[in-house]
């Protein structure tokens, strides 16, 4: 069966193992904010979707990144969830521009 809902501390807890992979690998980045947050694909099925806010120099390493989900999966185990992760990356620029646009109202 798989997990409808999760607590805040299990967000928590994957924001954490995210940041930490991501800057571990690519240096000279911060990763700041990982949003992490129930939702429901196209299907209706349970997903987490997970904004990932990041600012430096260069660019994320693109493999790295899109591995991530295998080294996550031990951790997501060990936690009892077993849906998938659906992440997005955004620059630090587009977040602030994103947050303004809800502040007004607009999406």
């Amino acid at each position: 069966m798989k997990t409808a809902k999760t607590t805040d501390a299990q967000k928590e807890r994957i924001a954490r193992l995210i940041k930490e992979d991501l800057e571990s690998y690519n240096k000279g980045f911060i990763i700041d904010p990982v949003i992490v947050k129930d939702d429901v694909d196209f299907y209706g099925d349970p997903i987490l979707f997970v904004e990932i806010i990041f600012d430096g120099e260069g660019l994320l390493d693109p493999h790295w990144n899109n591995s991530q989900h295998r080294r996550l999966a031990p951790h997501l185990e060990e936690m009892g969830i077993d849906i998938p992760l659906i992440e997005t990356y955004i620059g630090k620029a587009g977040w602030a521009r994103h947050q303004e646009r809800i502040k007004n109202g607009l999406r």
